[in-house]
C-alpha cells in the first residue's frame, strides 16, 4: 500500500522538510507484545530518548493524521483557497476572502512543529541528540502520516503470538480508544490484534520499515548488530533484557478454552502465517526478515 500522504508533495510544491535527526517509531499490533522491553531495549544507547504511549487518551497521532488525510483528496484544497496575490495582500477588503488559507508549506510545518515541540525539543532538553517513540494503538494510516513528517524516520512493527499476547493481558481493562474503546473481552482483543497485523503489515517495502516478532527478539540468535544498523544506535545492548520489569499489577487471568478457540476463529489464517499455531506454540524454524543469524 503507498502512502496517501505522498499525493500532497504531488499536488502542492512543498519545500523539503529540516532533518529530524532519524527518530525511531515503534509500532506494537497490540498490548503485551514486547514493545515496552523494545523500548528500554533502544535507550541503553545514550543518545535517544524513546517515548512510551504519550498522552495516550488523547488520541493525538490519530486525530492529526486523520486531519492530515482530508489534504489528499484530488480536489480539495484548490488554488483559489491560497489568494496570494500582491494586490489581494494590499487590499484583502476589496476580494471574496471568505476562505483564504495559509500556504500548504506553512500547513504541513505546523504539524511536524507541534511533533517537534512535544517530543524532539523534550528529548534534547534532556540531553539526548535523538527521539523515539512506543505506540501500541496506531494504524497504518498514522505510521504513512509519521513518514510523511518524518522521511529519514526509522518504524520498528512489532508483532507477537495472539494467543500469548491474551495470556498476558487477560483481567486488564485498557482504553483502546477513549472514551470508549475499554477492551476486556478475548473478542475485541483479537480483532485489535487482527485489523492492526494486516494492516501494518501490508506496508509498500521500503528500508526505513522493519517487522519484527517478539519471539524472535528473545531468541539466543538474535542479530543485534541488525538492529544496531538498522536504528542507527551502535551503542545500545542487551542490558534490559536481564531485568524483568512487570507492567502491571494485575495477575493475568487464567486462558480457557473457548478463549483460544475465539482467537483461532478471528487470527487463526494471519497468525499461522506468521508462525503462530496457538497457545505458547509459535514456530521457531520460520525466520521473519534477517532478525536471526
Amino acid at each position: 500500500m503507498h502512502n496517501p500522504f505522498l499525493t500532497i508533495q504531488q499536488r502542492f510544491p512543498l519545500k523539503s522538510l529540516p532533518s529530524g535527526d532519524q527518530p525511531v517509531f515503534i509500532f506494537s499490533t497490540i498490548w503485551r507484545s514486547g514493545s515496552t522491553v523494545l523500548q528500554r531495549t533502544l535507550v541503553t544507547d545514550d543518545s535517544i530518548q524513546v517515548w512510551g504511549e504519550p498522552y495516550a487518551d488523547c488520541n493525538l497521532i490519530q486525530s492529526l493524521s486523520r486531519s492530515a488525510m482530508a489534504l489528499t483528496q484530488q480536489n480539495w484544497p484548490q488554488a483559489r483557497h491560497f489568494l496570494d496575490h500582491q494586490e489581494i495582500r494590499q487590499h484583502p477588503e476589496n476580494f471574496f476572502i471568505a476562505n483564504w488559507y495559509p500556504p500548504m508549506q506553512a500547513m504541513q510545518e505546523a504539524h511536524r512543529a507541534m511533533l517537534d515541540r512535544l517530543f524532539k525539543q523534550t528529548a534534547s532538553e534532556m540531553g539526548k541528540q535523538r527521539f523515539g517513540i512506543k505506540f501500541v494503538r496506531l494504524s497504518l494510516e498514522d505510521l504513512f502520516y509519521l513518514q510523511w513528517l518524518y522521511p529519514d524516520a526509522k518504524f520498528l512493527i512489532l508483532v507477537r503470538n495472539p494467543w500469548d499476547c491474551w495470556r498476558s493481558y487477560k483481567g486488564n481493562q485498557w482504553m483502546y480508544r477513549w472514551p470508549k474503546g475499554l477492551v476486556s473481552k478475548v473478542t475485541p482483543f483479537a480483532k485489535i490484534w487482527q485489523k492492526q497485523t494486516q494492516e501494518l503489515l501490508s506496508h509498500q517495502e521500503d528500508p526505513n520499515i522493519k517487522v519484527l516478532r517478539y519471539e524472535d527478539f528473545l531468541h539466543p540468535e538474535f542479530n543485534w548488530d541488525t538492529l544496531r544498523q538498522f536504528c542507527g544506535l551502535p551503542h545500545l545492548n542487551q542490558d534490559a533484557l536481564a531485568q524483568r520489569i512487570p507492567g502491571t499489577q494485575t495477575a493475568p487471568h487464567p486462558v480457557i478454552e473457548k478463549d483460544c478457540q475465539d482467537i483461532e476463529r478471528i487470527c487463526g489464517l494471519l497468525a499461522r502465517q506468521l508462525g503462530y499455531r496457538g497457545l505458547k506454540d509459535t514456530d521457531m524454524t520460520m525466520r521473519i526478515g534477517d532478525w536471526r543469524q
